[in-house]
Formats: C-alpha cells, sequence, structure tokens
C-alpha cells in the first residue's frame, strides 16, 4: 500500500513538471526522478525487510516474553513453596536450637554429675586396688605362712610316724616278752598314744596281799629288760581293787591303801633292773574308783583286781617341735 503512494506521488510529480519545462530538461528531470524513484524502491524494500525482520523479531520477543513470564510465574510459585519451606525449616530450626540449648544445659549439669561420680568411682577404685594390693600382699605371706605349717607339719608328721613306729615295736617287744602269760590274766593295748599293759590280780597277788609271786616276779623282770632297751619310755604303775572292803590287818587300812601297796611292789621289782633309772617311774593308786566293768560277778572283780603299767614315749622331741609354732 506504501509503495503505491509513494508511485502515485511520483507520476503527478513528473506530470506537472512536463507542463512546465522543456522536453530535453524533461526527461532529464524523469530520468532522475525514475533513479531516484528507483532508489526509493529500493530502500523501501530494505526498510519492509528490515520491518519484517523486526517483526519477526517481536514475534519471537513476545514467545520468549511469555516463556519468561510463565517461567516467572513458575518461578514464583516455586520461590513462594521455597519461602514457605524456609519459614517452616527455620522455625524448626529455631525450635532446635532452643531444644538444644535446654539439652546443653541439662547435658552440662548431668556431665558434672557424672564426671562427679567418675572422680568418686575412681577413688573407689583405687581404694579397692591398694586393699587388693594389700590382700595380694597379706596372700603372699598366708601362702608363706601355709608353706612354712605344712613344712612343719610335715616334720610333725614325720615324728608322729616315727613315734607311732616305736610304739607298736615297743608294743611287738612287751608282746613277745609276756608271751608266756598271755592266757594268765595280761591285756596288752594301745591307746591314746601308750601301750597299757594291764594284770589281773591272780598273776601278781595273793588275794587281800601287795607281795608279789615269784611268776609274777618273773613276769615283770621280762617287761623290765624291754624297758631297760628303751630308755626313753616312761614308766606309771597304778593299782586297782573291786568294791570289796579290805578286811586284811596290820598297816594297811582300805583298798586305797592296797592298790597304791601293790602299785609300790611293782616299781621295786622294776627297779631290780639297775638299768632302769628311778626317774622315769611313777606309782599311784586308785583303790576301786576306776573300774573297767561292773563289781555285779565273781568274774567281773577279778578284772577290776589289776595292776595297770603304762608306758609313755617320751614327748620331749614333739614338745621341742610344737614350741617352734
Amino acid at each position: 500500500m506504501k509503495r503505491f503512494n509513494f508511485l502515485a506521488i511520483v507520476l503527478a510529480l513528473s506530470s506537472l513538471l512536463i507542463s512546465c519545462v522543456p522536453t530535453k530538461q524533461f526527461k532529464d528531470l524523469e530520468a532522475n526522478c525514475n533513479d531516484r524513484a528507483n532508489k526509493m524502491l529500493d530502500q523501501q524494500r530494505s526498510i519492509e525487510e528490515a520491518l519484517n525482520e523486526r517483526n519477526s523479531s517481536i514475534t519471537s520477543l513476545k514467545k520468549e516474553i511469555r516463556a519468561l513470564a510463565a517461567d516467572s510465574l513458575r518461578l514464583a510459585t516455586a520461590l513462594s513453596d521455597i519461602t514457605s519451606e524456609y519459614n517452616k525449616l527455620s522455625k524448626q530450626y529455631d525450635a532446635i536450637i532452643k531444644e538444644n540449648e535446654y539439652i546443653s544445659s541439662n547435658l552440662n549439669s548431668k556431665s558434672a554429675k557424672l564426671l562427679e561420680d567418675y572422680q568418686e568411682l575412681q577413688n573407689q577404685l583405687l581404694a579397692r586396688e591398694d586393699s587388693l594390693v594389700a590382700r595380694e600382699n597379706a596372700l603372699k605371706k598366708s601362702k608363706q605362712l601355709v608353706a612354712e605349717r605344712n613344712k612343719q607339719i610335715s616334720e610333725l608328721n614325720d615324728i608322729l610316724e616315727q613315734r607311732s613306729n616305736e610304739l607298736q615295736a615297743l608294743k611287738n617287744d612287751v608282746i613277745s616278752a609276756l608271751i608266756n602269760y598271755s592266757d594268765q590274766g595280761i591285756n596288752i593295748e594301745e591307746k591314746d598314744g601308750k601301750i597299757y599293759v594291764s594284770m589281773e590280780e591272780d598273776l601278781l597277788f595273793n588275794s587281800g596281799s601287795y607281795t608279789i609271786s615269784a611268776e609274777g616276779k618273773n613276769a615283770i623282770s621280762n617287761l623290765g629288760k624291754v624297758l631297760e632297751n628303751n630308755p626313753d619310755i616312761n614308766i606309771s604303775i597304778e593299782g586297782h581293787t573291786d568294791n570289796v572292803p579290805y578286811t586284811g590287818k596290820g598297816q594297811l587300812k582300805d583298798n586305797w591303801d592296797l592298790s597304791v601297796m601293790r602299785a609300790t611292789s611293782v616299781v621295786k621289782i622294776l627297779l631290780e633292773n639297775k638299768n632302769i633309772a628311778p626317774t622315769r617311774l611313777t606309782a599311784c593308786g586308785h583303790g576301786e574308783y576306776l573300774p573297767i566293768t561292773d563289781n555285779s560277778t565273781p568274774a567281773s572283780k577279778a578284772k577290776n583286781r589289776r595292776t595297770e603299767i603304762i608306758l609313755t614315749p617320751d614327748i620331749q622331741k614333739l614338745l621341742e617341735m610344737l614350741k617352734k609354732y
């Protein structure tokens, strides 16, 4: 449309010039006008092309603007969501900070208490370690004492075993020495670490008498030979009667006197052996007060009328060992 307007103007101008100027000048002028019209048409085409390009650019820009507007709206929506989420997270963060401060405060308090408890436990542990060291030292000493005691006990056991063997050997020697009188009321036994040689009245004395018979002397003399060969044996002679009252005459008044005199008579027979030291001998009487059975029958009375010779090994070695403990 703009192009046709421009040509009409040119033609009008040309008509005006034809009517006013000569032909040559008209032609020159026409040619000049045509050139100028062509140039203007070229410029118009250039302008139109530029305008078309500009319109195309504007259309593209509008599309981009619409796209950017859509992106802006999307981003604005996303920003709003992010802002809302941020605000929510910010509130949660503030709450966490407050809770952390509360926990931290409590933790510091608990940490102080735990540290105090730890220190107390450490002190207790140190005290227990000291106690344990003391107990270990005490245990070592106890072990040493136990070892020493075991050694001492072993030594005591050796002494006791030796004493037991010696006692058994002594018993065997006494049995051998009195073997010929075994059926005449002699009883030999080991009891409480001693040898008891019990002789009934019929072997040694007549009834109511403290004079030893010939056979009784022989038995005691045989026993004396054994005692001669065992100088570490102490000898106690004890006289016993039944419960029948003494009715004899003379210096004896009762069963006490009779039991003592019978024990003394045995001592004197043993002392006829010059190798038996008097210091080894002890005599005593118990009358009827230490019976070994009741006095209800003649047989039981006969058992109670006895003289006991008690052989006691010397326990000096044992006492010396005990003093060490």
